[in-house]
């Protein structure tokens, strides 16, 4: 990958992505960094999520992977966002 553009959403991202199921469930969009689909939360059930130590985090619906981000975040939910993020993070 070239320039990185996104760098300053690494971390944001990461934190974004835990207990996130009210945030994730307050945005109009919301993305997966790992497999890089962006949807609505109507999409996301009561299945998609894990119970961690003090909230609930949403599992991708499409992947099933935890690293979904709404918009609420402050991270722009777009494809080239979501490509950078998950070269960061999954190499």
């Amino acid at each position: 990958m070239g320039k990185k553009k996104y760098e300053k959403y690494y971390s944001l991202a990461g934190k974004a992505s835990y207990e996130n199921w009210n945030a994730v469930k307050r945005s109009t969009i919301c993305g997966c960094y790992y497999c890089q689909a962006i949807y609505s939360p109507s999409e996301i059930t009561d299945e998609d999520w894990i119970q961690d130590a003090h909230g609930r985090t949403v599992l991708c619906p499409r992947c099933g992977i935890d690293a979904v981000i709404g918009d609420t975040s402050g991270i722009p939910i777009r494809k080239d966002v979501l490509e950078e993020i998950h070269e960061n993070k999954f190499g």
